[in-house]
């Protein structure tokens, strides 16, 4: 059973990858309710702990598809359009606070997550659809 688990994650180690690095950003937003600030109407929302579990709980679905090397592709192009959607939307919204506030962590998030949505991209085009 382990040799399969470990055979299966060195198979589809990009995807399992993708998905402990966006359930960690999923549990740091959970966790941080006032990471997004500004603009401030709409800091409620944007720091909403319903998305931030959506995302852990993506994050865990990419993992468990990994580890159980499942083929089907319907499941892992949602898994993965949602995580590039997330992963998008966080990126864009720290561009804007890194601009408009000046606060340089978040340039540095945002580097990040255009990293994290490059790699979801690339395993999406790459993957083996059949």
């Amino acid at each position: 059973m382990l040799k399969k688990l470990i055979a299966n994650l060195k198979h589809n180690f990009q995807i399992f990858a993708i998905g402990a690095a966006f359930s960690a950003m999923g549990l740091l937003l959970w966790t941080d309710h006032q990471y997004f600030f500004w603009p401030p109407q709409f800091a409620g929302i944007m720091n909403d702990d319903g998305l931030d579990a959506i995302a852990v709980a993506v994050g865990i679905g990419l993992m468990y598809y990994a580890l159980k090397n499942e083929k089907n592709n319907t499941v892992a192009g949602i898994l993965l359009s949602i995580t590039a959607g997330f992963t998008g939307l966080v990126a864009f919204v720290q561009l804007i606070h890194a601009i408009f506030t000046g606060q340089a962590p978040m340039g540095l998030g945002f580097i990040l997550s255009c990293y994290l949505l490059a790699e979801v991209l690339y395993t999406a085009k790459t993957r083996n659809t059949r």
